[in-house]
């Protein structure tokens, strides 16, 4: 579903003509009456100029309130993926990745890049249920790991799979903590291999 645009609406709000802007923005009247109803779509760099000239972002102009409001089931359009330069999106499949416009890649964390192609579904953020949300709360210091009987735990990894396979539910037991399944992470690699969360 596309998101209406807000170029007339942001023109109002700043109190300047058509015909005024028009002017500043180096395009003809007409044509800009013409983005303003939805009839024709400027190019990137016109969204731009206007983003500046409204003191809006272009997400506003192009109908988001902002990234964290945004549906999670909501796709970014392919033909708009250049005014996403340097912000993170998830990519189908590979997760997380910043765009580069310019280019028309992604970038992953671990330095691996992707042309943006037509079959590519790019998105805002995960679809709900696709990865699980990592804690938010302040882990476990190293000296309060012996106190506690059972804590939730998320290992530090660029594997994706085994970060997901590993997380969750780990017993203390003497100078290591242990899952149901015998995986084991000891506490000289607290910090640098996992973390540990306190059980809500």
């Amino acid at each position: 579903m596309k998101m209406p645009w807000r170029f007339k609406e942001a023109r109002i709000q700043n109190k300047i003509k058509l015909i005024d802007a028009a002017k500043r923005l180096g395009v003809a009247q007409p044509t800009l009456s013409a983005w303003e109803g939805e009839r024709k779509e400027p190019s990137i760099a016109a969204i731009k100029r206007m983003a500046e000239m409204y003191s809006v972002s272009i997400e506003y102009l192009l109908g988001y309130d902002s990234f964290e409001k945004l549906s999670r089931a909501q796709k970014i359009p392919l033909e708009s993926i250049s005014i996403f330069h340097g912000k993170p999106i998830w990519v189908e499949n590979m997760g997380w990745a910043l765009v580069n416009g310019i280019e028309q890649t992604v970038i992953f964390a671990d330095g691996n890049r992707e042309l943006i192609e037509g079959n590519t579904e790019l998105y805002f953020a995960p679809p709900i249920y696709t990865e699980s949300e990592p804690r938010t709360d302040l882990p476990l210091k190293w000296d309060e790991l012996h106190l506690q009987d059972i804590v939730w735990l998320e290992p530090i990894s660029a594997d994706k799979l085994l970060r997901n396979q590993l997380r969750g539910r780990y017993r203390i037991i003497g100078e290591y903590a242990e899952n149901s399944y015998g995986n084991r992470f000891h506490f000289d690699c607290y910090g640098a291999t996992w973390l540990a969360f306190a059980m809500k």
